[in-house]
This record gives structure tokens, sequence and C-alpha cells, in this order.
């Protein structure tokens, strides 16, 4: 099983916020920080189509465009 790790600056609500994904290839996970310092373990996600979970994150880059960053979006508002 290759490991895949992915990191991308997401902005929500004006805010900057530092997200690392880590790719299993069925599942995979996503951390978030506002900060330096990985502050949060946000969720574990399926993986839902035939793309890998790197590939459907590297090409969503506005909140709410995918499940991904919808769930991201729902995380930060609670």
């Amino acid at each position: 099983m290759e490991l895949k790790i992915k990191k991308q600056t997401i902005e929500f609500e004006g805010e900057k916020i530092r997200v690392i994904l880590i790719d299993f290839g069925i599942s995979f996970y996503v951390w978030i920080g506002k900060h330096p310092n990985i502050e949060f373990l946000c969720a574990t996600f399926p993986v839902l189509d035939n793309k890998s979970a790197s590939d459907n994150f590297a090409s969503s880059s506005i909140l709410g465009e995918d499940e991904i960053c919808a769930s991201i979006s729902s995380y930060l508002c609670k």
C-alpha cells in the first residue's frame, strides 16, 4: 500500500487554515491546524469514487466544492 501525504492551505472566514491529508487508499485522515502546529484530528472519510483520496483533495480548493471540503467546513463551524 502506498501512503500519500498532501498539504494544502484553505481559507475559511478570512483565515488561512493548514490542512494535511494522509491517504491510505481506501480511506484517509485529515488534520486541520489554524497555527503552525497541527491542532485537531478532523475526520476519516471513505473514498467514494475511483480517484484516490489525495487526487480528490488536490482538486478541491474552495470550501463546499466537494464532500471533503464540506466536511471540513462543517467541522470548523461546530
